[in-house]
């Protein structure tokens, strides 16, 4: 994926999901809103979470995992 590494890493467990910030490395749990969204709260006031963000963070993680592949020497 292009673009700036996200300042929250997000981990689905089976009952809660876990935000983690890349900067202080604080994990806090997220709670479901009204809207279905997951939120935290920061030091500026809240940060919300859409379904689309939680989708995101899973594929950036399975992408991270797969192993680079090796480069061939064409000499």
């Amino acid at each position: 994926m292009q673009g700036k590494p996200p300042r929250y890493t997000i981990a689905q467990t089976e009952q809660e999901l876990q935000v983690i910030d890349t900067q202080t490395r604080e994990v806090q749990i997220a709670h479901k809103t009204k809207n279905e969204s997951r939120g935290i709260k920061t030091e500026k006031g809240y940060r919300y979470f859409t379904q689309k963000d939680i989708d995101a963070a899973v594929l950036r993680k399975e992408l991270k995992e797969i192993p680079p592949k090796k480069k061939k020497n064409t000499k």
